[in-house]
């Protein structure tokens, strides 16, 4: 594998081949046969693997959701980015799984002058499915120009900061209204743009 192909694998979803068959077109697996259960709706684009209740789908519909802009912040550090407090997102964990959560830390290490972070979210969907999500976060522990020591709980800071970058980064995989789409370039044609200056127009999602 080139490292172009590294690239995009590492960083986007794989999407189902898809083929027609009659009217309805069907998901292709990775053997080149088609599962009954892997149907497309052809009117709504939607992909369907197996049965989901409708009130599975309607708990997944608020997870799709935009966040409440009046929450969005931007950080004047970074670049003006755009991000959801700390206490909204634990509220929204609150309220969207009836306080079935848990933050579980991984890990801490100093990288260089920076200390990382590596945490797991637990959650609970209504059908009592379990499901975790991921997330990192670094920050740089400040030094002393003069003395090159760290400065007095420049490390409690970082550490601080790190962590809750990780729970941040872990919350947005749960869904968009948990600020996955805050920031969000599309890598791969960014990638391209800079690496072989070709023109490509992205794809409103």
């Amino acid at each position: 594998m080139n490292r172009q192909n590294q690239f995009v694998n590492q960083r986007r979803p794989v999407v189902p081949m898809v083929r027609t068959s009659g009217q309805n077109p069907m998901v292709v697996n990775g053997n080149g046969s088609a599962s009954d259960k892997e149907i497309i709706d052809a009117p709504s684009v939607q992909i369907i693997q197996g049965e989901i209740s409708p009130e599975l789908q309607s708990f997944l519909s608020v997870l799709s959701q935009n966040p409440d802009e009046r929450h969005i912040k931007t950080n004047p550090y970074a670049q003006n980015s755009a991000y959801l407090p700390i206490q909204y997102l634990e509220g929204m964990l609150d309220a969207i799984f009836s306080g079935k959560w848990n933050l579980r830390h991984k890990g801490t290490q100093f990288v260089g002058n920076a200390i990382t972070c590596d945490v797991e979210l637990e959650v609970y969907y209504p059908d009592g499915t379990q499901i975790v999500r991921a997330g990192s976060g670094s920050s740089i522990v400040q030094v002393d120009a003069q003395t090159g020591e760290f400065k007095p709980k420049s490390i409690e800071k970082a550490y601080a900061s790190s962590l809750s970058m990780a729970f941040k980064n872990s919350a947005k995989r749960l869904g968009n209204v948990f600020g996955r789409m805050l920031n969000r370039e599309d890598e791969v044609i960014s990638y391209y743009k800079e690496n072989y200056g070709a023109t490509v127009q992205t794809v409103n999602r």
